[in-house]
């Protein structure tokens, strides 16, 4: 699909790990978090979904896997399971929602009164685990390097 940019990665050493940049395009971003923290001596869990307006992902990869990626797909057929561990560098203008919340035991009626809401717990927890997930067409440029002098946007 991208024979030029294949054929360019072919001639570096094929133990080079790239560095992969993605832009995602509007509301193309969905991300999923598990966030545990306490209150008043009482633990909480909450899973919260964020839909990101624009966001850069960053990707480390090895030669093989971009060779195979870009002979295979066409950027707009990319989806972030094609991807080895995405990390998110930019995200603006997210919509987060909590869509579940669990605490380690029942809040009395008072607690319930007193305890953070659902955005205090979301921004006082500590995330434990997120699912990054992106679909095909979300994908609107690749910037491929090798921290070297090998450097080229998709």
């Amino acid at each position: 699909m991208y024979e030029k940019i294949v054929s360019e990665l072919k001639e570096l050493d094929s133990n080079t790990n790239l560095i992969l940049t993605l832009k995602i395009g509007e509301n193309g971003l969905n991300e999923v978090n598990y966030i545990s923290g306490e209150w008043s001596g009482k633990v909480y869990s909450i899973k919260a979904t964020s839909v990101w307006k624009s966001s850069e992902l960053v990707s480390e990869m090895q030669i093989s896997d971009v060779i195979n990626l870009l002979s295979s797909k066409k950027l707009n057929e990319m989806i972030a399971s094609d991807f080895s561990e995405l990390e998110i560098t930019d995200a603006n203008d997210g919509e987060i929602t909590v869509t579940e919340v669990k605490w380690n035991e029942p809040l009395t009626e008072e607690e319930l009164k007193k305890a953070p809401s659902d955005d205090e717990m979301y921004w006082d927890g500590l995330i434990d685990d997120e699912f990054i997930g992106f679909y095909a067409g979300s994908l609107i440029s690749l910037n491929i390097n090798d921290d070297l002098d090998y450097n080229v946007t998709i």
